[in-house]
């Protein structure tokens, strides 16, 4: 690579989603929720322009990825196609390199947060002005839950508007900023995974409409939430019933209230040492709590390892902006901001 060479580097963080639901009535809006972004694990990208294309890993993160690795690195190049077929008087390459990723299939919301991130690259360095929103139409992100696709541009705690039956993309109805000593810590049972592909639409076409009492319950939920959302006690008793109930409107499909009998055990013992602020994210496997601070976190994940033996334990900050962009000078570590992503 030559050293005048502009190099951009992307870090996303990951979604928290606490669950959907869709008004059944007439001109109700579907795919309504609320959900977060957190620190890590995240999306980490660099890329520049070159005479020929190439997307690889930097090392050690194929060993973290299992049999992922090859459909990471086809989705990257899908989503650099999609850009060069709606911008085809664009002729650019790039070579991506991939620094840190966020495993699919365990609730964070990977594929989002990788999507936009890759289409921000090839279009940025293709100088070419288009915000996030306009991106994930684009490449086809944001049809059914937009949380990771607002989350990407703003973090923070965010509440999913919905969408109406002729909508493309739906909208964020609130968004504010957590307190920054908060903290969440993810547990993710090894070799389980939510569903997803043909089997997510398969499991979405099985569930039935809930009713209009559970309807107006969700939505008290998310009201509460608006009006409070930096009371820590009376977010977390708000985030566990919602998560619930939620999981219950979801149990026909995935067998009970969460993906597997240990995520009910996960839940278990964070609630039995303290934590109020219980869910499972997306379809799973990964719960995860709120708790106030860093110690309690740390005291939480400490038991948490004691209690399980095959789960992933990790402690996350919330993330209260979108994703961070810079300029990198090649071989340094000098690096500059791009700026606002929107």
């Amino acid at each position: 690579m030559n050293h005048d060479t502009p190099v951009l580097r992307i870090r996303t963080g990951a979604r928290l989603h606490c669950g959907l639901f869709s008004d059944p009535q007439p001109g109700g809006k579907l795919h309504q929720g609320f959900g977060f972004m957190i620190d890590q694990p995240s999306v980490n990208l660099q890329a520049h322009v070159s005479s020929d294309a190439e997307v690889k890993y930097q090392s050690n993160v194929e060993n973290t990825l299992g049999n992922h690795c090859d459909n990471i690195l086809s989705r990257i190049q899908s989503t650099l196609q999609k850009c060069e077929t709606n911008w085809s008087e664009v002729r650019q390459q790039l070579r991506i390199t991939v620094h840190e990723i966020i495993l699919p299939h365990i609730g964070l919301g990977s594929g989002t947060q990788l999507d936009l991130a890759t289409a921000f690259l090839w279009t940025k360095l293709a100088d070419i002005e288009c915000s996030p929103l306009d991106l994930a139409q684009v490449i086809n992100r944001g049809k059914r839950s937009t949380i990771g696709t607002y989350g990407f541009m703003f973090g923070g705690i965010l509440i999913d508007e919905g969408v109406e039956h002729e909508q493309e993309l739906g909208r964020c109805r609130y968004r504010v900023k957590l307190p920054e000593e908060w903290r969440f810590i993810l547990a993710t049972p090894r070799k389980l995974f939510g569903y997803s592909g043909a089997e997510e639409l398969q499991a979405f076409d099985k569930l039935t409409s809930i009713s209009a009492r559970e309807l107006q319950t969700l939505e008290n939920y998310l009201q509460i939430i608006e009006n409070q959302t930096n009371d820590f006690d009376v977010l977390s008793e708000t985030l566990r019933e919602y998560g619930n109930l939620i999981g219950d409107t979801f149990s026909q499909v995935q067998g009970g209230r969460y993906r597997d009998p240990i995520c009910q055990q996960i839940y278990d013992v964070m609630f039995a040492n303290g934590i109020r602020g219980i869910a499972q994210t997306s379809w799973g496997p990964t719960m995860f709590g709120l708790c106030e601070n860093q110690e309690q976190a740390g005291e939480i994940s400490q038991i948490l390892r004691e209690s399980f033996s095959d789960i992933e334990i990790s402690i996350a900050r919330p993330m209260n902006s979108g994703a961070i962009a810079e300029w990198v000078q090649p071989g340094e570590e000098k690096t500059e901001p791009v700026g606002r992503l929107i």
